[in-house]
């Protein structure tokens, strides 16, 4: 009969002694619920097998391993500061930072290296000392949280003024896919006309915690530089001579020859629909001289001038132009 646990519990009888006979089913029972019972369990369920970090540590009892995972305690957290930091005017400042929170062994001098794939939260945060030097002369201050000692446009900028003086902060927060391996530090920087290199005092710390493991990192890290701006579009060709506000106005296998110089110098037009049939203007648009063939149809010309046709009398059609020599 097959074990009834996990599905179910199964009722068991109090067996009497010398009262209640014992069969071969009674233990095989027993022994089907013991296995379904280690099955369920595992080997050393006690110990955690792939903790954040990789880590395995054995907390003696399930219940005390399950107690852990519920408040947390295996995922990982980050906290260091750097209290009464010295920035030189004008300069990036890369501060050290000591971990006064490290559960899983990240921290090193100037940050923490990620040692688990997944989704993090990070947090920076300066708070700026106002000095007699950013009080004589316009003083901004700008916090960078990199990422693999790179800035990548994760800042917060603060002009100091009158109004904010007393309580200078720069914050960054930062959501991320981030991968092991990972360095996360931050940079600091304060922008004055300072000629005597007066020190800018500034308290910092830096935060991060697992919000949970992932397989992989995500699409990619913030990259402040925009794509280029795309190519200007290709010049408008060179004016033919036709009209722009006709969608055919007869210039159909032209050569590209544009009239220029005086009045009175003749260039060659072609008329349809007697593809035989020409006429002689000038560069003015004015008729030199009229070719028609014994085939081709009375040809009425005018000046071409984008509101006047050339007529064929005999078909009552507009001719089209075509330039050429």
């Amino acid at each position: 009969m097959p074990a009834t646990y996990p599905a179910a519990l199964r009722g068991w009888s109090t067996k009497r002694d010398f009262q209640d006979p014992i069969f071969a089913a009674n233990f095989n029972q027993t022994q089907d619920e013991l296995a379904a019972i280690e099955r369920t369990l595992g080997l050393m369920p006690q110990r955690a097998t792939n903790n954040p970090a990789r880590r395995t540590p054995d907390y003696g009892t399930v219940t005390a391993r399950i107690l852990a995972s519920a408040r947390g305690e295996p995922m990982i957290a980050y906290r260091g500061t750097h209290i009464g930091a010295q920035v030189i005017p004008n300069e990036y400042f890369r501060p050290r930072l000591t971990a006064v929170e490290d559960t899983h062994g990240m921290a090193h001098n100037t940050g923490f290296r990620i040692n688990q794939t997944g989704y993090w939260m990070i947090t920076a945060k300066a708070d700026w000392l106002a000095t007699s030097a950013s009080q004589r002369q316009i003083t901004s201050r700008m916090l960078s949280l990199e990422i693999n000692q790179r800035d990548v446009g994760l800042r917060d900028v603060l002009l100091e003024s009158d109004k904010n003086r007393d309580s200078m902060t720069t914050t960054v927060t930062w959501q991320e896919n981030l991968v092991e391996g990972t360095d996360i530090t931050v940079a600091l920087h304060a922008i004055l006309a300072d000629t005597e290199r007066i020190v800018e005092p500034v308290n910092v710390y830096l935060r991060a915690h697992l919000v949970r493991c992932l397989r992989q990192g995500g699409p990619g890290l913030p990259n402040p530089n925009f794509d280029p701006d795309p190519p200007p579009p290709p010049p408008p060709p060179p004016d033919d001579g036709c009209q722009e506000h006709y969608p055919d106005d007869g210039c159909l296998n032209h050569t590209g020859y544009q009239p220029q110089g005086p009045c009175g110098q003749p260039y060659s037009i072609r008329w349809h629909p007697y593809l035989n049939t020409s006429a002689t203007y000038d560069s003015c648009g004015n008729v030199v001289e009229i070719h028609r063939s014994p085939n081709a149809g009375t040809l009425y010309s005018g000046r071409w001038d984008g509101t006047h046709s050339n007529i064929d009398l005999r078909t009552g059609f507009p001719g089209y132009v075509h330039y050429g020599f």
